[in-house]
C-alpha cells in the first residue's frame, strides 16, 4: 500500500512536471522521475508526521547516489518544490550533456492516470 502523503505528493508533482511515477525500490513504492541517466527518487512518507527522503541516482555505468536530502519534514520543507527544482536541474544538465531529449519523450508517460486514494 502506498501512503496517502506519498500519493498526494505524486499527484502534485505530476501537475507540475510530466514523467513522475511510482516505482518499487528495495520493496518500497517510491515516487520517481527518470531523466536520461539520472533518476530522482522520493521515498518515505509513511509515518505521522511523514518524513520524505530524496535521492538522485546516476547510471555511470552503474547506479550511484550523487545527491541526497534525508528526513524532510513537509511541515518545514516544501518537498514538492524541492523535488521539482532538483528534477529540473538534472533535466537541464542532461540536455546540456546531450543525453536527454524531452521533446522526444513518449506522450504516454504523461497520460498516466492519477493514483486514486
Amino acid at each position: 500500500m502506498i501512503p496517502r502523503a506519498k500519493l498526494l505528493l505524486l499527484n502534485r508533482l505530476r501537475e507540475r512536471q510530466p514523467g513522475w511515477h511510482i516505482k518499487s525500490v528495495d520493496l518500497e513504492k517510491c515516487v520517481c522521475r527518470i531523466i536520461g541517466p539520472y533518476e530522482v527518487e522520493i521515498s518515505g512518507g509513511g509515518r505521522t508526521p511523514p518524513r520524505f527522503h530524496i535521492y538522485v541516482w546516476k547510471k555511470d555505468p552503474v547506479y550511484r547516489v550523487i545527491e541526497r536530502h534525508t528526513t524532510l519534514d513537509p511541515r518545514k520543507t516544501d518537498v514538492e518544490a524541492l523535488a521539482a527544482v532538483i528534477a529540473e536541474r538534472y533535466a537541464q544538465q542532461a540536455i546540456a550533456e546531450g543525453v536527454y531529449f524531452p521533446a522526444l519523450i513518449d506522450s504516454s508517460d504523461e497520460a498516466e492516470d492519477e493514483v486514486p486514494f
